[in-house]
């Protein structure tokens, strides 16, 4: 029987293989571009946010890991063990993908939609439920790379397990959870300050889809 974490790894890596295939929409980058920058100005500058804004929330190139997404689920789960942290990830950047793929369609521009454009369009795609499943995952991410990253024994094992990882082709997706786990590990007091994030961000979500 196939362990859960990594089913869960195999749905979210088959949701971002159903994607790549599908044209991108005019004004992806726009909408990109604009959240990031949107969440940059209202929670000012951060390594955690950073790693977030600039790693997570751009599309992270992971056509090595789509190709065949049960046998990656299996190999990833050989390769790091515990791979909630991973599973985690996975799934916030293809529901990400997935919600700012139905944004920009909607954008009647293909450009940076603006602050107007980016909430007529949010509106019209809805899924608000996504939406707060989005934000949820942020936590579950910075939860789980912050206890990994505490955890001496633990973060010793991951780092380890780079050049294995590099070996098998998931270099790209190592080095987005290295990134995560050295912004954790680096500034912890920054871990204290996202529960807060989170609540204004869930609040946001109310007052332009509820």
């Amino acid at each position: 029987m196939t362990p859960p974490a990594q089913s869960e790894l195999a749905v979210s890596l088959n949701t971002l293989a159903a994607l790549a295939r599908e044209p991108e929409p005019p004004a992806l980058a726009g909408v990109r571009d604009f959240q990031r920058r949107r969440i940059q100005d209202n929670y000012g500058p951060d390594p955690i946010l950073t790693f977030c804004t600039d790693r997570l929330l751009t599309g992270p190139d992971l056509s090595a890991l789509t190709a065949d997404p049960e046998a990656t689920a299996a190999r990833l789960g050989r390769l790091l063990g515990d791979t909630t942290a991973a599973a985690a990830a996975l799934e916030f950047l293809a529901l990400t993908e997935t919600l700012d793929q139905a944004v920009a369609t909607e954008a009647t521009t293909p450009g940076e939609p603006g602050i107007i454009g980016f909430a007529r369009a949010s509106r019209r795609v809805g899924r608000i439920v996504d939406r707060h499943r989005q934000i949820d995952l942020v936590g579950i991410v910075v939860d789980e790379l912050s206890g990994v990253a505490t955890r001496r024994l633990s973060w010793m094992a991951f780092r380890m397990a780079r050049t294995p990882a590099r070996m098998a082709g998931f270099g790209e997706f190592y080095e987005l959870l290295h990134a995560g786990f050295a912004a954790v590990r680096e500034n912890p007091a920054t871990v204290d300050r996202i529960p807060g994030w989170l609540t204004a961000e869930r609040r946001r979500v109310e007052r332009l889809l509820g």
